[in-house]
């Protein structure tokens, strides 16, 4: 896969990387989200922490840790904090956990409310269930690490939306944990005024 490739070996990744960092400076960028990197995190954030040190860092940059199957949810907290003390700094911060929550409505693994009209009775399905993402939520909230998930179809920002609903009115207020939702290619149009109603 292209990622692969990119990313061995280490002599090349730092080249890779400074050759996009540096076209970004190029275009006025000076601070940069990155929104999951699948399993290359100590890979890919052990350069970057190596240029800050060199000073040869010119962005800020927040990495996330990226949640993409069940069975990640039980250490990611640990995890994240593992690598924030190993190669956080002044300009790699990394205080997010990015989950996928579901794919995509072209390969039919985004959720959807409504069967796909190519697949009858097929409607997607979400990583995790909201019973479990909203105790997930419990967690960064305690831990005050924000949140950016991958949502695709309607009834995966559905449960996404509701997880976070859940929380807020546990804690009895806005969570200690920012959420992000990303793509949102289909919604409902009854859940649009949610997101302002819950600060997301």
């Amino acid at each position: 896969p292209l990622l692969e490739k990119l990313l061995r070996p280490t002599e090349e990744l730092e080249e890779n990387l400074l050759r996009v960092i540096d076209f970004l400076t190029s275009m006025g960028v000076t601070s940069l989200f990155d929104a999951g990197l699948f399993h290359y995190h100590d890979e890919v954030f052990s350069v970057l922490a190596k240029l800050e040190k060199e000073q040869r860092l010119p962005m800020r940059i927040e990495e996330s840790y990226h949640v993409f199957l069940p069975d990640h949810f039980d250490g990611a907290v640990s995890e994240l904090k593992r690598l924030r003390k190993t190669y956080g700094g002044k300009r790699l911060t990394i205080n997010t956990i990015k989950i996928h929550l579901d794919g995509v409505n072209m390969t039919g693994t985004a959720a959807m409310v409504d069967p796909y009209s190519d697949e009858s009775g097929s409607r997607g399905t979400t990583v995790v269930d909201e019973r479990r993402l909203t105790k997930f939520m419990g967690e960064l909230h305690r831990e005050k690490i924000d949140l950016h998930i991958h949502v695709w179809g309607d009834k995966a920002t559905q449960v996404a939306l509701n997880a976070y609903e859940n929380l807020t009115r546990k804690v009895g207020g806005t969570p200690d944990s920012r959420l992000t939702l990303c793509h949102l290619a289909v919604v409902k149009d009854e859940d649009i005024p949610r997101f302002k109603n819950l600060g997301v």
